[in-house]
């Protein structure tokens, strides 16, 4: 089955004849006039759609990402992903330890910028904590006798 290119007239050759129907009713062209119409950015006949390149589209689907993230939506998504995956636990279930610690710090009663605090041994979570507590707990290790000894340090300076 033979048909010529609407733009350049070349002969292109179908191998059965729903695919030439296929090619008449898509007004299809040629490889190469397919390209040189790539290149130049648009189809016509495509409802005035643009083709636009791989890294374009990246680039697009980039912004849309960084967009999406910095919304209210985004961020309470990513921020249950996150939960979950490092945690084990939903937003919900972080919103009601919120709740159930009144807004603080479980050991400063600080309420500023809480940190799920886990064992990092048996992975369970044990509450709420500022970042300078969990900061603080991590220098010692999880290490009540180190803590101990911190504690009679201090005890000797005062």
């Amino acid at each position: 089955m033979k048909r010529n290119c609407p733009k350049c007239s070349r002969e292109l050759i179908y191998s059965d004849k729903y695919k030439l129907q296929r090619a008449i009713e898509n007004n299809s062209e040629c490889r190469s006039c397919t390209l040189k119409r790539i290149k130049i950015g648009h189809i016509p006949w495509n409802k005035g759609k643009i083709l636009v390149s791989k890294d374009e589209q990246k680039q697009k689907r980039i912004k849309y990402q960084k967009q999406y993230s910095l919304s209210e939506h985004g961020k309470q998504i990513n921020k249950n992903k996150k939960l979950k995956n490092r945690y084990g636990i939903t937003l919900k279930e972080y919103n009601i330890m919120i709740k159930n610690q009144n807004g603080k710090c479980a050991i400063c009663q600080n309420i500023n910028d809480l940190c799920v605090d886990h064992d990092h041994n048996t992975s369970k979570v044990r509450s709420l904590i500022c970042r300078k507590c969990n900061v603080g707990l991590g220098a010692f290790r999880d290490n009540i006798m180190l803590l101990k000894e911190a504690i009679e340090y201090l005890k000797g300076y005062q």
